[in-house]
Formats: C-alpha cells, sequence, structure tokens
C-alpha cells in the first residue's frame, strides 16, 4: 500500500459530528449573549436618560427581569441584586395611571439594582487598595451557594435604616471609604404588599443587601486566589455537552438511516399492490389481480395442472389485503416510534446546549439574574416546541392506531374490499395534518403567553388575519369542500375517477387539493373547491359495460347462448370467480341496424377489477365467435342509379368496336 491513504468514514463521522456540535453550540453561546447583552443597554438607557417614549407599554422588553406585572390590585416589581438568582426584592405601586406608574416602578427597581452594584464595586476596589494585613480565610462551604450562617465578609459596609424626605430608607452611611448613599426607599404600598410594617421591611432589605454583599465579596476573594476556576467548571460541563451532543447526533443519524430504511419499504409495499387502469396506468390495489400478467398467466396454468398448489396461493393473495393492512400497521408504528425517538433525542441536545449556558449564568454572579430568563423563557420556548412536536407525533401514533383498527374491524366484516384501506391512507394525512394545526396554534399560545407580550398588542393582528382571510377565500373553500369530500366519502386515494372531463387515478389528496394521475402519466391538480360533480369508478363495486355488434344475418339466439356459456364458465375459474361478483346480466338485443345487432351485458365485479374482467372477457367472447363462425356486424350500404338512353347507345358502341 502507499504511504499515504485517505481517512476512512469511520475516523471522519467523529470529527464532523464534533465540529457540527461546536458549531450549534457557538451559535446559541452568541444568540445568549445578545440577547443578555441588549437588556442592559436597554435598561441603563431607561435609568439614566428617560425619554417620553417610555410612558408606553410597547416600549417595554419582555427579557426585562424587573419587567412590571399585577399582584393582586398593585403593580409590582421584582428586583434581583446582583449576583442574585431570583428575585431579592419586590417593590409596589398603585396603579391609578397604569402606564406612568408602570413605567416609574420599573425604573425604580432597575436604580436600587444599579445602586447596590455601585456599592459592591467601590467595595471590592477599596478592599484592592487596602489589603488586609494578612490574607483572609476563605469560608469552607460552597461559596457558589446562599449560606445564612456565614460570615460576613471584613470589609462588608455598614448598612442602615433611617428617615429621609419623611421616606423611609435603607442607605450606606459615611465611613472611611463610603461617603453616605441610598440604596432604595421602602414605601407604605411595599409593606402593604409584603404584609409588614415600612420599617420591618427596610430592616429585611438591609440585612438581605448586606448579606448579598457579603458573600459577593467572598467570592472575589475566591476568584483572586484561584483565578480561572470558574471558567474551568464551565469548560468541564461544556466538554461533556459536546461529548453528550455528539454522540446523540451519532445516534440520530443512525435513526434517520433506519427511518429511510423503513420509508423506502414502506413505498415497496405500495408498489407491490398495484393494478392497471383504463388507460393501462399503475393504480393502486389490494387484492391479487394487482400482480403481473405473467404471474398471472402461471397461475392459469397451475389451475390446470397443480390445482392444489393453485389453491393455497389463490387463498395467500386473497389474504393479501389484510396481510398488506398488517404490514404496513407495523411499518407505520416503528416510523412513529423512530420519530418520536429522533425528537427526544433533539430535545436532549438542547438540554445539553442550556445545560452550558445555565452553568455559566450560575457560575459568573455577572450572569446570575439571567438563569431565570434563560430557564423560563429562553430555556422554556424550545422546550415548549419540543412538547408540541412530540405532542403532535403522539397524536400521529394515536390517529394511525385507530384508523388501523376501523379498517381491521371494516375489514373483517367485508374481506373482498379494499375501500377501508384506501380510505386509511387518505383520512390518515389530512387528520395529521389538522392535528399539527391545532398544535402550532396552540404553541404560537404558548409562545406569546410565556413572552409576557400584551395581549392588546395583538389587537392589529386580527385585523391583519381579516384582511388575510379575505384575500384566501378560494382557500378556505378549498378547505370546507376538501373537509366535505372526506366526510362523504365521495372518494380515497386510489380510487379511479372522472372529474371535470379528466379520468385517473387519485395519487394524492389533502383539505385543499386532489391530485390525479392521469393518461400518459399526466399528473393534474384540481383544487377541491372546483370539484362539484365527481363520478367514482371504483367504490364499494365495479361494473363492465359490454356491448358487441354481429352480423344481421347471424344467428342471435346462438350468439347470446355463446356469451352465456362463456360467462359461466369465468365464473368457475379460480382466477375469476372471486372478481366477478354476481352472475352477468345478459340484457340481450339492445339495437337493431343497418350494421348488425347489438348485444349488451353487465358483468358486476368488484372494485377496480372491471378492466382485467372485461379483458379477458372480450378476448374469450371473440375467440368462441370465431369458433362458431358468428360474424361481427359490418356497416351495409346499397346503392341506386340510372343511365340515360343516349349513354347506353355509346357504350354499345364502345363495346362493339
Amino acid at each position: 500500500m502507499s504511504g499515504s491513504s485517505l481517512p476512512t468514514p469511520w475516523s471522519v463521522r467523529p470529527l464532523r459530528s464534533v465540529l457540527s456540535s461546536l458549531r450549534w453550540i457557538s451559535l446559541a453561546l452568541c444568540t445568549t449573549l445578545l440577547v443578555l447583552n441588549a437588556p442592559s443597554i436597554a435598561r441603563s438607557q431607561g435609568l439614566f436618560l428617560p425619554t417620553s417614549s417610555e410612558s408606553s407599554h410597547s416600549n417595554i422588553s419582555w427579557w426585562e427581569t424587573n419587567k412590571s406585572y399585577t399582584c393582586g390590585r398593585l403593580s409590582c416589581s421584582d428586583v434581583i441584586l446582583y449576583g442574585n438568582i431570583t428575585p431579592s426584592l419586590t417593590i409596589a405601586a398603585n396603579p391609578i395611571t397604569e402606564d406612568e406608574q408602570t413605567i416609574s416602578l420599573q425604573s425604580r427597581a432597575g436604580l436600587i439594582q444599579e445602586a447596590f452594584f455601585a456599592l459592591f464595586q467601590r467595595t471590592r476596589t477599596y478592599r484592592v487598595e487596602n489589603p488586609p494585613p494578612q490574607p483572609l480565610e476563605l469560608p469552607e462551604d460552597n461559596l457558589l451557594s446562599d449560606d445564612p450562617e456565614r460570615l460576613l465578609h471584613p470589609y462588608t459596609p455598614k448598612i442602615a435604616v433611617g428617615i429621609e424626605n419623611q421616606q423611609v430608607v435603607v442607605f450606606v452611611d459615611q465611613q472611611k471609604g463610603f461617603a453616605r448613599q441610598t440604596l432604595a426607599t421602602v414605601t407604605r404600598i411595599d409593606a402593604i404588599h409584603n404584609g409588614t410594617t415600612t420599617e420591618e421591611l427596610a430592616k429585611k432589605w438591609r440585612d438581605l443587601m448586606r448579606r448579598q454583599l457579603s458573600d459577593l465579596l467572598w467570592g472575589s476573594e475566591y476568584d483572586d486566589r484561584n483565578p480561572g476556576a470558574r471558567q474551568l467548571l464551565v469548560f468541564k460541563v461544556a466538554l461533556v455537552a459536546i461529548c453528550t451532543i455528539s454522540l446523540l447526533h451519532w445516534l440520530s443519524r443512525w435513526l434517520k438511516k433506519r427511518e429511510r430504511a423503513i420509508r423506502q419499504e414502506l413505498h415497496q409495499l405500495k408498489n407491490s399492490v398495484k393494478l392497471v387502469n383504463p388507460e393501462g396506468e399503475p393504480t393502486e390495489n389490494l387484492d391479487a389481480a394487482s400482480q403481473p400478467q405473467s404471474l398471472r398467466n402461471v397461475f392459469h396454468r397451475q389451475t390446470v395442472r397443480h390445482d392444489r398448489v393453485t389453491q393455497i396461493l389463490q387463498a395467500w393473495f386473497d389474504r393479501f389485503p389484510k396481510l398488506a393492512q398488517s404490514k404496513r400497521t407495523l411499518l407505520l408504528q416503528r416510523l412513529n416510534g423512530l420519530g418520536l425517538a429522533m425528537r427526544a433525542i433533539f430535545g436532549l441536545q438542547v438540554f445539553s446546549i442550556y445545560t452550558i449556558l445555565l452553568t455559566a449564568a450560575f457560575v459568573f454572579p455577572s450572569l446570575r439574574s439571567y438563569v431565570l430568563l434563560i430557564s423560563i423563557q429562553v430555556f422554556l420556548l424550545p422546550l415548549l416546541w419540543l412538547g408540541i412536536t412530540i405532542a403532535d407525533k403522539i397524536s400521529d401514533v394515536a390517529i394511525d392506531y385507530m384508523l388501523d383498527r376501523w379498517a381491521e374491524d371494516a375489514q373483517a366484516l367485508d374481506p373482498h374490499s379494499q375501500r377501508y384501506a384506501l380510505r386509511v391512507g387518505t383520512y390518515s394525512p389530512a387528520l395529521k395534518g389538522f392535528s399539527t394545526f391545532v398544535f402550532i396554534l396552540l404553541g404560537l399560545y404558548g409562545t406569546v403567553t410565556l413572552l409576557g407580550i400584551n395581549p392588546g398588542a395583538l389587537a392589529g393582528a386580527a385585523v391583519v388575519a381579516a384582511v388575510v382571510a379575505y384575500i384566501s377565500q378560494d382557500l378556505i373553500r378549498d378547505g370546507i369542500n376538501g373537509a366535505l369530500i372526506l366526510w362523504t366519502d365521495r372518494y380515497a386515494v386510489g380510487d379511479v375517477i372522472s372529474v371535470l372531463g379528466i379520468t385517473g387515478l387519485v395519487e394524492n389528496m389533502n383539505l385543499y387539493i386532489t391530485q390525479i394521475r392521469a393518461s400518459e402519466g399526466r399528473l393534474v391538480t384540481i383544487p377541491n373547491g372546483k370539484i362539484v360533480i365527481v363520478e367514482n369508478l371504483t367504490k364499494d363495486w365495479s361494473r363492465v359495460e359490454f356491448k358487441i355488434e354481429i352480423a344481421y344475418t347471424a344467428d342471435v339466439k346462438r350468439a347470446l347462448e355463446i356469451i352465456r356459456e362463456v360467462s359461466e364458465q369465468m365464473q368457475k375459474e379460480v382466477e375469476w370467480r372471486d372478481k366477478i361478483l354476481e352472475p352477468p346480466a345478459i340484457l340481450g338485443v339492445d339495437n337493431v341496424t343497418h350494421q348488425g345487432v347489438l348485444i349488451q351485458v353487465w358483468i358486476q365485479t368488484l372494485a377496480m377489477q372491471q378492466w382485467a374482467v372485461g379483458r379477458e372477457f372480450r378476448l374469450r367472447v371473440k375467440l368462441a365467435f370465431d369458433r362458431e363462425g358468428i360474424d361481427i356486424g359490418v356497416p351495409q350500404r346499397q346503392v341506386w342509379y340510372t343511365l340515360n338512353e343516349a349513354f347506353f347507345e355509346q357504350s354499345k358502341d364502345f363495346q362493339a368496336e
């Protein structure tokens, strides 16, 4: 072998999986960073540069962590202090003028957060500029978790409660390295909402701020002594998540291969149950007559030589509709199971990505305030749609199961009918499409609810919907008529119909369109709203309309007797007796003309068997007429003419010469 060789697919695929996973993780991280950075910018502008445009709810972004909400008769806003995950404080206001109070409430919450963060920055700077004589001993507990019994950091400034402008405030008292600064104002409405007095609520807020500030200082102390420890923890979690995503990606690719194989098997099963329509095109059927002509000829020869073997084979073909239906059910169950598994794998991949995001948001204090945002809004949105897709797939499984049970019960009552199998193939995609539409609406409603979008802002959407509905009148009419077609069972996939002058096999249909495979393989698409009158040539049973015109001088009674003998012989043969439902109705002489005598026969057959039975019957009648010397009628015409005497004399002279 040569010294260099190309890498095998098995050595390349893991690398591709890792690169693909890294690409998606990078995209998710960049998106999250953009989302997380946007609120801080918007909030800082809202706090320090208020404008007149802030007097509207529409300017309040859904990602605002201190967005106001209704709490009883009041409007409330949560204050998440720097480094906290859950809301630390809750402030309230009386919503007399809702817009102004809401903006004021959010601005007040933002001011409290900014004041506390500024205090932490000053304290950390003071600690760096004035280090202790001896290194402080770090607490033995986990600095990433809250511990109420943890000792306060020595550099924690004194926070007190006092009166300022006749209001109770929480402030930082003037001390070494710090000027007096108000952190929060406690109002009477705040106390009413929290169920206490303003003084008690102020003391509670003071203790919370002091404890949180101490924890942040201990965390800063830990970072100085263990640089890169937080980043290393996030890297380890990300590495495990990437390996998990790569493994799940490989498993998903394997499941997709299995899904393609099952779909191909379903396609082969569909192709194995076909017959020929009037124009010679393949049409769907679940009967033995769908086999090729050469195979049916073999069975015919076996009828003569090995009748017992033929009966066994024919019995198997008689059971073919039920066997095909059972195999289709099994394949659909496997396909639905694979679909559920792939959706679950996708959910695990999404969960792995958000595990990295949540770990980063939890480990770094600057991102902890967005843990709830990621877990409730950013995380729950994909989780919501993942649940919607899984529920939609479960509904597909339930639809297939109920339709298959219905088809099996109906098939047991009428073993020779293929109607129910055809209707399953028609109803299944229509019902699945409707259930998917319902689940999408539920997902949109859940998305609006999770994002906290004001329903009043959706009023304009109703106007747009009305305009779209007016423009889509034809589409709505198609959908209504399509539902009526399915409900009344006018036709199904696999039927041969004639509509608007077009005859062919119904190859595909849904609530809006019907696709017919016409002659020469033309696929004709017809909107369901245009279908008013439809002729179904294969529903429940079919009929051969046999007409033959024999010579005027032929023995009509003998011809009728020959036709009767041919029909009786066909009914006795194994290949044809199950396809002919009733003895052929020989209507007799339908017309007598100069061309001959018209004889008409009706033969009632199984659905979609009229063409095979008709071809065989015509062939046998032709051969029987040839043996008996019965001629086919031909047009007859008598010509009368006269000649004048001058012309007659000239012709005689010409002959004499």
